[in-house]
């Protein structure tokens, strides 16, 4: 019964393994990721990551998202900027100028 096991294990780890991007497709993959975001930054008028669109899903796992909307929403009642009070994505507030 062990042998069993062990070749459905095995079976089942070589078959993740060839399923996980390697090499250049792993290169592939993070630049477009990259490029996907920094496609916002691009142009004379550019504003940036919509950081209120579904969009920042793709970027930000669940629970950041949802850091970043609850500060957003807090600093509205209070009237005030957010803690996060600028571009997270390039480090910089309103009056950037991409280059």
């Amino acid at each position: 019964m062990l042998s069993r096991r062990l070749i459905l294990l095995s079976g089942l780890a070589l078959l993740a393994a060839a399923l996980l991007p390697t090499g250049s497709r792993a290169q592939e993959t993070a630049h477009k990721f990259v490029a996907g975001i920094y496609k916002f930054y691009v142009g004379s008028n550019a504003e940036g990551f919509p950081l209120d669109s579904p969009q920042i899903g793709k970027v930000l796992t669940p629970g950041l998202r949802k850091l970043v909307e609850d500060d957003a929403a807090q600093a509205e009642k209070r009237n005030e900027p957010p803690e996060l009070n600028g571009d997270p994505f390039i480090d910089a507030r309103n009056g950037w100028s991409p280059t």
